[in-house]
């Protein structure tokens, strides 16, 4: 087995992040699974364990990757849903989700980072 340049380990971590986020979009988190991502990143299960421990760590570094989203969610989603905060946060996380899976199709563009920009 060749060994990875960590270029190619930070590539390969980055492509189960894509996968992840097209997966949840389309099957929701809690039906995606880490074979599921795996599958659609192409790797196999061992090198998704490598960079992840679970799937919440892959959701949680997905949120982390779009701190401007976050921002303009807050902004946008209506103060009524801010009184029920699970409705709230379900909301959240369905729209980030599926911005994020389809570049904002017209009102945002994805920088170098990989980061959405509205």
């Amino acid at each position: 087995m060749a060994w990875k340049t960590k270029t190619d380990a930070l590539q390969t971590r980055q492509q189960l992040i894509d996968a992840a986020i097209a997966q949840f979009a389309a099957q929701g988190v809690a039906k995606t699974t880490l074979g599921d991502i795996a599958g659609a990143a192409k790797v196999t299960r061992g090198a998704l364990y490598w960079h992840f421990d679970s799937k919440e760590q892959i959701f949680d570094e997905i949120w982390k990757q779009q701190s401007r989203l976050q921002r303009v969610l807050q902004e946008k989603l209506p103060r009524a849903l801010k009184t029920t905060p699970l409705r709230y946060l379900s909301e959240v996380f369905i729209i980030a989700l599926r911005l994020i899976a389809s570049d904002c199709a017209g009102c945002a563009a994805k920088s170098a980072d990989g980061n959405i920009m509205l």
